[in-house]
């Protein structure tokens, strides 16, 4: 193995060592948490100088990457590094807008499965089982939401 090989390997091993610490830390406290997002910033720089990808530790060691994307965020506007994201908040406009849209979207993907609806009713009876009784539950749930309005 070449010295930068190992270099690498080496710095891997200990970047999980302290990423994994400093996450159950995270996990105990949420106050912990900026110091984790500063780990995972800082770690995230020297990896990437070695051309490793921070993305496969998290994933090797759990974490997720949205929430390790969020902390390393909080942990800029913490220290000034980068402005705060303005706050806004969700009216309920915003809301209905956004379940409209799922809505919509859901409506969609099950359109789009229709041609393959009796095949898969064949060869997968359980899982269709499953789908049906879903999307039975949500039509009925709908219905009620419907005739409350």
């Amino acid at each position: 193995m070449s010295k930068k090989a190992n270099d690498a390997e080496q710095t891997v091993l200990t970047a999980k060592k302290d990423l994994q610490a400093a996450w159950d830390d995270c996990q105990k406290s949420e106050k912990r948490c900026l110091e984790f997002g500063r780990k995972c910033y800082d770690w995230q720089i020297e990896l990437r100088e070695k051309g490793v990808s921070i993305g496969k530790i998290w994933d090797d060691l759990q974490i997720p990457r949205q929430t390790a994307f969020r902390w390393i965020q909080a942990h800029l506007e913490a220290e000034g590094l980068k402005p705060a994201r303005p706050d806004r908040a969700k009216t309920n406009a915003d809301i209905i807008n956004a379940l409209a849209g799922r809505i919509e979207n859901l409506r969609t993907a099950v359109e789009k499965i229709e041609d393959d609806w009796s095949g898969w009713v064949t060869t997968c009876p359980k899982e269709m089982k499953t789908l049906k009784s879903a999307i039975k539950a949500m039509g009925e749930y709908l219905l009620e939401l419907g005739e409350a309005v």
